[in-house]
């Protein structure tokens, strides 16, 4: 390649002293040939007068017509010399045609220089988003009431609708072999697929906003769930640290709200999804036991109440 690159400068370099050397001829020509034909017109006006300059004039003269000693050679001088910017026309052409194949060469070049870079680079972002193999989706439910909701209903109540939405995956075959589910006190379901990320969030939501109507219309509660996204380089996701990871995130003032961490987004718009690809809202802090935990985070969903009433 850098044999080309030296090759194709060589030739520009050559073209760009070829075009200063013909404009160079061109120039003269025009300028030497314009002065021959005032000579001879001077000449055929008073010979006497001219006669010195003729010394001048003759050697060209010629070397063009060495067989004529008639005053007009000089007029035929003059209009050889115009007649000689032809073929230096000519060459321009060809030296146009011969430039525009080198500014090709030099086209091809730098494509096929920019194609090997971009492969290069995307080699690079491949092994850097092929190291995050797994993501987790936890699911974590609040409820709201006049009367107020006992640690015992609330444990009713969230297996009840956690039931209901892993009774919602087992009927989707085509989740099966890549999802898990895993219910306590929160639903967590992880997958490897990531493509099938926005196919998993759909069945959570919808299946939430049926649970939610049915729920709200029979009892005297609000449904509020709170959702966070995270992606793993490790084959072997703890469920207690996501559950922990998502609990401290509510702590910032996220519940009613489904958010995904950077390094999930990062993945997520890499395989060219957008569908919850969420905003970015820089890094928390959390702190405990003198210990510091950072998360960087996307708002998926502002507010999920809202979301799934419209539904």
């Amino acid at each position: 390649m850098l044999n080309k690159n030296f090759d194709v400068f060589r030739a520009k370099k050559m073209i760009c002293a070829s075009r200063t050397i013909m404009n160079f001829l061109v120039l003269s020509a025009i300028f030497v040939g314009f002065w021959y034909l005032v000579f001879w017109l001077g000449v055929i006006s008073d010979e006497a007068a001219m006669h010195s300059a003729r010394a001048v004039f003759d050697p060209i003269a010629h070397f063009f017509y060495p067989n004529i000693d008639d005053l007009i050679i000089y007029r035929n001088t003059g209009f050889c010399l115009f007649c000689s910017i032809i073929p230096w026309v000519v060459f321009n052409c060809i030296l146009d045609r011969f430039e525009q194949v080198v500014l090709n060469i030099q086209r091809l070049i730098e494509e096929d220089e920019m194609r090997k870079l971009n492969e290069l680079t995307m080699k690079e972002q491949m092994v850097q988003y092929d190291v995050i193999k797994n993501y987790s989706i936890c699911l974590s439910l609040d409820y709201d009431s006049n009367t107020g909701v006992s640690a015992q209903n609330r444990q009713f109540l969230n297996k009840m609708v956690f039931d209901k939405i892993s009774n919602a995956f087992k009927n989707q075959t085509k989740y099966l072999g890549s999802t898990k589910i895993s219910t306590s006190d929160v639903l967590i379901v992880t997958s490897s697929d990531f493509s099938k990320y926005d196919l998993i969030y759909d069945t959570i939501m919808q299946s939430l906003a049926k649970i939610k109507k049915d729920l709200e219309a029979k009892n005297n509660l609000k449904l509020i769930p709170s959702i966070t996204t995270d992606a793993f380089c490790n084959d072997d996701i703890k469920l207690n640290e996501v559950r922990k990871s998502h609990f401290e995130i509510q702590s910032f003032n996220f519940k009613n709200r489904s958010m995904s961490s950077a390094m999930f987004a990062k993945k997520y718009r890499h395989l060219n999804q957008k569908k919850y690809i969420g905003i970015p809202i820089g890094e928390y802090a959390y702190f405990k036991n003198n210990k510091t935990d950072t998360y960087e985070l996307n708002v998926v969903q502002k507010n999920l109440t809202v979301a799934l009433s419209k539904m």
